[in-house]
C-alpha cells in the first residue's frame, strides 16, 4: 500500500486539487482557498477562558458575563471557529455526508487552536454515539478527529471508555432547556479505574448550547477524573 503522502500526489497530479468547501481549485489538496478561509471567523485568546466565547465588554477578566455566576464541569474549552457559512458546510459534510477525509483539516485546526490545553491532558475521549445512530450513519465523526488529535498531540486515546447509554433526540431540534432534559444521564464510564485521577480531553465536532458537552464532563468527574477539558471545531453562542 501506497503512503498517504503519495497517494494524495498521484491524486494532484491526476486532478487538480480543489478547495475542500467550495471546490474550487487551490495549490495543495486538503485546502480552504482564500476566500473560504477569509470567510471562517477563527477565535482567538480573546475570548473567555472557559467557554471559548466572546467576552464583549469584560475586557479585563479571564472569563464572560456568563461563566463568572455558574460552575461548569469542564476546565476549559476551545474551539476553532464560530459556526458560520463555510464551517457549517465542512461539519456538515463530514457528519451527515460521508466526507471522512475532512477529519484531517479539522483535527489539525483543532490540534493548533488545543495545544497548549493538551499539554495538560492524559486522555483523548470522543463524544459517543448511541448504537443506533452510529449503526445507521456507520461511522462516529468525533472518533475520526480523537484518533488524529491523539496522533498529533502524542496523548493516549480510547474511544470504548465513555459510551452512550440513552438514544438521545436530535439535538437540533431542541432549544436549550430541551437539550439539558434531552442529554441528562446519556453517559456512562465503562472503568472508573482507567478515569481516576486524570485530566481528560473530550472532541466533538461542534458545540452550541454546550449540553452534551457540560453532561459528559460531568459524567467523567462523577466517575473520578481530575479535570475534564473540551476541544471542538465550531461553535456557536449559547
Amino acid at each position: 500500500m501506497l503512503p498517504s503522502n503519495l497517494v494524495e500526489k498521484s491524486l494532484d497530479f491526476i486532478l487538480p486539487p480543489s478547495c475542500i468547501s467550495c471546490g474550487v481549485v487551490v495549490q495543495k489538496s486538503g485546502k480552504l482557498c482564500n476566500t473560504c478561509w477569509g470567510d471562517i471567523t477563527f477565535i482567538t485568546d480573546q475570548s473567555c477562558s472557559y467557554c471559548d466565547l466572546p467576552k464583549e465588554f469584560e475586557i479585563d477578566t479571564p472569563s464572560c458575563f456568563l461563566c463568572k455566576n455558574r460552575t461548569p464541569s469542564f476546565s476549559q474549552i476551545k474551539a476553532v471557529c464560530t459556526y458560520g457559512d463555510v464551517s457549517t458546510k465542512l461539519v456538515t459534510n463530514f457528519k451527515f455526508k460521508d466526507r471522512q477525509h475532512l477529519s484531517k483539516y479539522m483535527a489539525n485546526a483543532m490540534y493548533k487552536r488545543g495545544q497548549q490545553m493538551l499539554e495538560d491532558v492524559d486522555m483523548i475521549l470522543p463524544i459517543p454515539l448511541h448504537f443506533w445512530r452510529f449503526m445507521r450513519r456507520r461511522y462516529n465523526q468525533s472518533n475520526l478527529l480523537a484518533s488524529k488529535l491523539a496522533s498529533l498531540s502524542g496523548v493516549d486515546y480510547t474511544a470504548k471508555l465513555l459510551k452512550r447509554v440513552k438514544n438521545t433526540k436530535h439535538q437540533t431540534r431542541l432549544k436549550k432547556d430541551g437539550r439539558i432534559k434531552n442529554i441528562a444521564n446519556a453517559f456512562k464510564v465503562m472503568d472508573e479505574d482507567t478515569i481516576l485521577g486524570k485530566n481528560i480531553c473530550l472532541i466533538d465536532d461542534v458545540m452550541t448550547t454546550g449540553a452534551t458537552m457540560e453532561e459528559a464532563a460531568n459524567t467523567c468527574i462523577k466517575a473520578g477524573a481530575h479535570k475534564v477539558y473540551g476541544l471542538v471545531f465550531a461553535r456557536t453562542g449559547l
